[in-house]
């Protein structure tokens, strides 16, 4: 029978795993770090195989840090903002009119018009955006508090200046150095964790726990704890300073969980990002041609959007809406890359029989087809 060190050992090593294993929303970007510091980003799969995304990261510590970054902002006019009603396989366009909205707050990672329903007669909130991050619904939720309050002429400025923040890298810059500095310190006591987890493995399978040898490394192992715990709360206040309730949270689980120490960074990068457009993020971290390719793929789905549905009213609003935000990163693209139609050229044929290519997906036929299998309403082309 297997004695508590046992146990105790197995629990921890369960919990570590557990903590590799990762769920982020199926809508977001995800950028990761490599074994040898080569960043690269997991965009969103297509919306007709969506469902859920898993993501196993890398046991060791400061490897694989995980970044989410919004892929697109809510359709925003001067008017109101419009938001998907429905299943994901025939959702609808509704208009929320700023003037008729209930005040704007974000509950965890989503953004509600409206109050939360105390009894079964009373109205439910309307769900306007799910973001990536929690901080992210804040900021978006404050934009929209914003617009709401302001006089209707000077909104378009308002989301004409929210968009350029959004893709601005300045932001993401600053935060990146600011994060890699600071989280200096954190390195050797994740390492000195995780070797100690690993020769406490090690004597379970070997030794099958000497007294005098598994207590001292115990020990030596907690004892990390407050200083991880202590510069982890100087970290998380200094990007995230008005986030307290969730500060307590984690410093509460780096205690009862000893594990998670080993992993502080990842807590701290989760939403390094929030407020930053996914395509600013991967031009501070992601290499030219990576930056590139990136770029060129929001620029596909930006020029040929999938079928939306019926949206119900403010037809021209939604157009508005639409050409305002393909606007604001066409010009970014110039900007950076030059010539944005450079990053639109048809793919190189992979077979001489492809005579037609969607130009969202890339995706080639030999077929004469109308339209993309996986990209819904996108009319395929001629090489």
């Amino acid at each position: 029978m297997m004695n508590d060190e046992y146990w105790v050992i197995l629990v921890l090593l369960a919990i570590y795993l557990s903590e590799c294993i990762y769920f982020p929303p199926v809508q977001a970007s995800l950028f990761q770090i490599s074994t040898w510091r080569n960043w690269s980003v997991l965009v969103p799969p297509s919306p007709a195989t969506a469902w859920y995304r898993l993501v196993v990261e890398s046991p060791f510590p400061q490897l694989g840090v995980a970044l989410l970054a919004e892929p697109a902002p809510p359709l925003l006019s001067p008017s109101g903002v419009y938001y998907s009603a429905g299943p994901p396989a025939a959702q609808v366009l509704h208009h929320l009119n700023f003037a008729d909205a209930e005040p704007f707050r974000a509950i965890e990672a989503s953004i509600v018009s409206g109050a939360i329903a105390t009894s079964a007669n009373a109205s439910s909130p309307i769900s306007v955006y799910r973001t990536a991050t929690a901080q992210h619904a804040e900021d978006f939720s404050s934009l929209f508090a914003r617009i709401q309050a302001s006089d209707v002429s000077k909104r378009e400025a308002l989301i004409t200046n929210a968009f350029r923040k959004l893709l601005s890298t300045r932001r993401p810059t600053s935060r990146w150095k600011a994060y890699r500095k600071a989280c200096a310190f954190l390195f050797p006591v994740s390492w000195a964790l995780f070797g100690s987890l690993v020769a406490l493995l090690a004597m379970l399978w070997t030794f099958r726990f000497p007294f005098l040898i598994v207590w001292p490394l115990s020990i030596f192992a907690v004892s990390l704890i407050p200083h991880t715990a202590y510069v982890f709360y100087r970290i998380h206040r200094m990007f995230y300073k008005q986030n307290a309730t969730e500060r307590r949270k984690q410093m509460i689980l780096l205690f009862l969980t000893p594990p998670a120490c080993i992993r502080v960074s990842y807590l701290l990068a989760r939403e390094l990002f929030a407020g930053s457009h996914s395509l600013a993020v991967a031009r501070v971290v992601l290499d030219e041609a990576a930056s590139r390719d990136f770029t060129a793929r929001t620029l596909r789905e930006l020029t040929y959007p999938l079928n939306p549905g019926p949206a119900n009213s403010q037809s021209e609003d939604l157009a508005w809406a639409t050409n305002k935000w393909k606007s604001a990163v066409w010009e970014w693209t110039e900007q950076e890359f030059g010539n944005p139609r450079r990053l639109l050229k048809p793919p190189k044929r992979t077979t001489p029989d492809c005579i037609r290519y969607c130009p969202r997906c890339l995706a080639q036929y030999v077929l004469a087809k109308e339209a993309c299998s996986d990209c819904s309403g996108v009319a395929l082309q001629r090489f």
